[in-house]
């Protein structure tokens, strides 16, 4: 099982989306996978309908080594995409409550790694243990950056917070782009200033994004011409034909 954390400590840069419209691609493509939300705020898992504050969720993964993993993997509508759901308690979890701190997360998926050929890790913004245990967990991070000055800037901080994790596999994803000389502006600065490769696919923006949250389904499924979604599409095929000519990414 190949594990790719969707990272940006900034809000609003299209980091759900991404991992919703990913993992679900990737069934398309005759993958299993299964998609956790680290995300107390839980959009990932209402997007497929599995918040449920009453239910079992990634809280009680991390916090509980008596939790049985199996028990809080839900099955999604969709063949072979399931999803460890979060709520609004996990915001209340500390690093103590943790058995393996900041390694929790990648020392309790380890039993069913088996069974999956990706796991797809929706972080929540900003830097925590919620957060460090996402990356921790991870094979490689795919970091969605809009293209405007403040989201550009942020990369420091994001690249900071993956140096001081000792990660050096990541891959910043354009996302929201609306075509202009300030958002070419930006791609280019990031492509000559930062040590941070671009996957050549760019997301544009599209209202289709938001009737696809609203319908609760992917993008693929609900608006199968509108540009973000043959941009995710092209996003998938990307990433999995980087893998096979390389490794996971180039």
């Amino acid at each position: 099982m190949k594990t790719i954390t969707i990272y940006n400590n900034k809000g609003g840069v299209a980091k759900t989306t991404t991992a919703v419209n990913l993992a679900y691609n990737l069934t398309r493509e005759g993958k299993t996978v299964l998609l956790i939300d680290m995300d107390p705020q839980g959009n990932a898992s209402s997007f497929y309908k599995k918040y449920n504050v009453y239910k079992k969720s990634i809280k009680d993964l991390l916090t509980n080594t008596k939790t049985d993993i199996t028990t809080v993997i839900k099955r999604t509508k969709f063949e072979n995409l399931h999803i460890i759901p979060s709520d609004l308690y996990l915001a209340q979890v500390t690093a103590e409550e943790m058995p393996y701190s900041l390694s929790t997360l990648k020392e309790r998926i380890k039993p069913i790694k088996y069974l999956y050929d990706y796991c797809i890790i929706d972080c929540p913004p900003g830097i925590g243990n919620l957060s460090f245990n996402a990356i921790e967990a991870a094979d490689k991070i795919i970091i969605p950056i809009k293209p405007t000055a403040y989201a550009k800037d942020g990369l420091d901080t994001v690249l900071a917070f993956l140096r001081a994790c000792k990660k050096t596999e990541y891959k910043a994803l354009i996302t929201m782009y609306a075509k202009g000389k300030m958002s070419l502006n930006t791609i280019e600065q990031i492509l000559t200033e930062y040590d941070c490769d671009l996957f050549d696919t760019v997301i544009r923006r599209s209202a289709a994004v938001e009737r696809s949250e609203a319908r609760k389904r992917p993008l693929a499924k609900c608006a199968t011409r509108s540009p973000a979604t043959l941009d995710y599409m092209d996003f998938t095929k990307e990433m999995l034909s980087e893998e096979e000519s390389h490794g996971i990414f180039e």
